[in-house]
């Protein structure tokens, strides 16, 4: 790693310009900490990002009191288990956490925010080294051992600038994709609503519009693509595990609506808009517009605030819910005139085109863009070395005197 790195940084270990501490309540010596107005995080919260606002606080959770610290400003957090294992973030608060977060504290000659950022780029190395399958983790040690770039300070605090414009410039790319989302919703209610009378059309049964597609593939199955569907992504290929025939699997077409009876109510229901014949499991339901009704809007209506509830109110079962195509025409949706829903369909097959292509640039390129980023600016080749920024070498020469003098101190204090 070193020989990649300019002359004037060098390659080291997090605890040699760092400590660690594991996190937890605070002290119950301390009747500040506990008068609710400490914020907390758990390792679920971290995304990789600065840390203003956590929005649970100890006295909501109902936390039993321990001798744990409290984290202060410009702590580096990062996840040590679950999901979000070796996700970092950056406190720009004091704030408490719990047990699986562990907090890292630079010196004071190590930028804070460059080592948040290093950590985001090696966190595929660090999960490398995780323990456990089911539930990997990963301990104190990794993140002492974890081997960082050092270079001088004055470096460091140039590279920081330079990744927080970039980074803000994606970020605003990222909020735009969410208004957009945001006008798209708009437009869907609006299209619910009777502009004369200000009012939502006199809601219908929806069935009246739709019709069931039942029709099986037979043996011709070995040619078509498998199909499910997801909250988030919508239509994707469908994992079919050890099977082998698929004989039963039903037929969708370009254009029908394909939906999880199971969890229809977070959302799992989309339209296939492949150009040929899919199939897809017999325990997924298919169905198609006849008439009046536009697709697109029923489907953002079916995916609203207001469509997941009324999907709630017409499931069946206590334990394993389900809604099947019966009780899906039982749907109520506010529905207006024909001409209006021919206009917001071709409205919102168009934007929902260029929204998709923004939604692949924000799922698939941007993180790519972030990390080659990343790579850059820890191989010193984002922003130049200057003569006047010094050598790492004789900064760590510096760290280590001043932890020298602070080990020494402990030691007369315990004395």
């Amino acid at each position: 790693m070193e020989e990649r790195l300019p002359k004037n940084w060098i390659s080291i270990p997090i605890f040699k310009i760092a400590r660690t501490s594991s996190g937890g309540t605070p002290r119950t010596t301390v009747s500040e900490y506990w008068n609710g107005k400490i914020p907390w995080i758990n390792s679920g919260k971290l995304k990789d990002t600065e840390i203003h606002s956590p929005s649970k606080f100890i006295t909501e959770l109902g936390l039993k009191k321990s001798s744990a610290k409290l984290f202060p400003i410009s702590t580096v957090v990062i996840a040590l288990t679950g999901a979000t294992t070796g996700k970092v973030g950056l406190l720009e608060i004091e704030t408490s956490t719990n047990q699986s977060v562990t907090g890292i504290f630079p010196n004071k000659n190590y930028n804070s925010k460059f080592l948040f950022y290093q950590l985001i780029s090696l966190r595929s190395i660090i999960l490398k080294q995780a323990l456990g399958t089911a539930q990997p983790h990963i301990n104190k040690k990794i993140v002492d051992e974890t081997i960082i770039s050092f270079p001088p300070l004055p470096e460091q605090q140039r590279i920081v600038q330079k990744l927080d414009k970039l980074f803000g410039e994606l970020d605003t790319i990222k909020k735009r994709y969410n208004n957009l989302t945001t006008i798209k919703n708009t437009f869907i209610t609006s299209c619910l609503i009777n502009s004369e009378t200000k009012k939502f059309y006199n809601r219908q049964t929806i069935g009246k519009y739709l019709e069931d597609s039942t029709e099986r593939i037979g043996d011709d199955w070995a040619k078509y693509r498998k199909i499910g569907v997801s909250a988030k992504k919508g239509i994707i290929d469908l994992s079919v595990g050890q099977k082998k025939t698929f004989e039963k699997y039903k037929i969708v077409r370009p254009g029908d609506f394909i939906y999880n009876t199971m969890r229809v109510n977070i959302g799992s229901i989309a339209i296939y808009k492949g150009e040929e014949i899919a199939i897809t499991s017999p325990d997924y339901v298919v169905f198609r517009v006849k008439s009046h009704l536009s697709p697109e809007l029923l489907l953002g209506f079916l995916k609203s605030e207001q469509g997941i509830l009324e999907i709630g109110a017409n499931t069946k079962g206590s334990v394993r819910a389900r809604l099947y195509f019966k009780s899906l025409s039982q749907v109520r949706m506010p529905v207006g005139n024909a001409e209006v829903y021919e206009k917001a369909e071709l409205f919102l097959k168009s934007f929902n085109k260029g929204l998709k292509r923004l939604e692949y640039l924000i799922n698939s390129k941007i993180p790519k863009l972030e990390q080659a980023i990343l790579a850059k600016a820890f191989k010193g080749e984002l922003v130049p070395q200057l003569p006047t920024d010094g050598d790492a070498r004789d900064l760590l020469k510096e760290i280590e005197a001043l932890q020298e003098k602070l080990a020494q101190k402990k030691k007369t204090k315990k004395k």
